[in-house]
């Protein structure tokens, strides 16, 4: 999760490079070689590859010739980052996983706690069992306690 967001930010990046020269076409390794020094042009590609493909409609580019892909920015790509970009995206992402994560440890908590009840209840309905069965012995033992009496 933590590196989906570094990935989001490296997008963004790339989208802001973008925008220095809205005009102006990029390849990958223009990309790399300005903005990402430390990335191998591999990964560069395979950014850009996403971020031309992002349904967002966020740039201009062709990312079927993998070896020629070039991307620019669009009408839409400023707009994009201003709203939060890929960042935005993927904070929201992790917030409903967390969210997510935090409902099942509540459901997993009150599961454990219907059966820890329902454990007590079937321990005292045995007890109750076997109260009933004195009581009913006991009743017994007074009847004929009683009609002894009576006949005697």
């Amino acid at each position: 999760m933590k590196d989906d967001i570094i990935e989001a930010k490296k997008k963004d990046l790339i989208l802001e490079f973008l925008l220095k020269k809205p005009e102006q076409y990029f390849s990958p390794h223009v990309i790399q070689k300005d903005l990402f020094i430390d990335l191998n042009l591999v990964e560069v590609k395979r950014l850009v590859k996403v971020i031309i493909d992002s349904v967002n409609n966020i740039v201009v580019g062709n990312s079927e010739l993998y070896d020629d892909m070039s991307i620019k920015a669009n009408s839409n790509t400023e707009e994009f980052l201003i709203q939060g970009g890929f960042t935005k995206i993927e904070e929201e992402l992790l917030e409903k996983y967390k969210k997510g994560i935090a409902k099942e440890k509540l459901e997993i908590d009150l599961a454990e706690s219907t059966i820890k009840t329902n454990n007590n209840i079937t321990k005292f309905a045995r007890f109750n069992s076997w109260i009933m069965i004195i009581n009913i012995f006991l009743c017994i033992i007074n009847l004929l306690l009683i009609s002894f009496q009576l006949f005697f």
